[in-house]
């Protein structure tokens, strides 16, 4: 009788312990954080970034993850907070973070249409 309430002890700890495991490295980076470096400026709704280094995140993984911030790379500075539509990273093997650019007029810094964190099909729309 004892040593069956240890082995069901030993169990339940054990299966805890793998559930909590499998849980915190099922979602290594919630918030998918990702660091761009740009070499020159570029736009984002209401915003001109200069060349640098800047973070991309996430603010909300846990309810749907449509609000994004843009900070600089200490995060000392927050350039854009802003709710944001998913779109489809186009095909490929390259599943890299990605930014994709759209077109701006002549002598203005191309615009963020999009970014793409690592290892995501879905990315996300900046909406100007």
């Amino acid at each position: 009788m004892l040593t069956r309430k240890v082995i069901h002890t030993l169990f339940g700890v054990a299966l805890v312990g793998v559930l909590a495991t499998s849980s915190i490295g099922a979602i290594p980076n919630a918030n998918r954080t990702t660091y761009f470096t740009f070499s020159k400026a570029v736009q984002l709704p209401g915003v001109a970034l200069s060349a640098g280094s800047y973070v991309f995140e996430v603010v909300n993984p846990e309810t749907g993850g449509s609000v994004v911030r843009v900070a600089s790379r200490d995060r000392s500075k927050i350039y854009l907070t802003q709710v944001t539509l998913p779109v489809e990273r186009p095909r490929s093997r390259d599943m890299a973070p990605r930014i994709v650019l759209g077109e701006a007029p002549a002598g203005q810094p191309p615009p963020v249409a999009s970014w793409f964190p690592h290892g995501e099909t879905i990315g996300r729309a900046f909406i100007y």
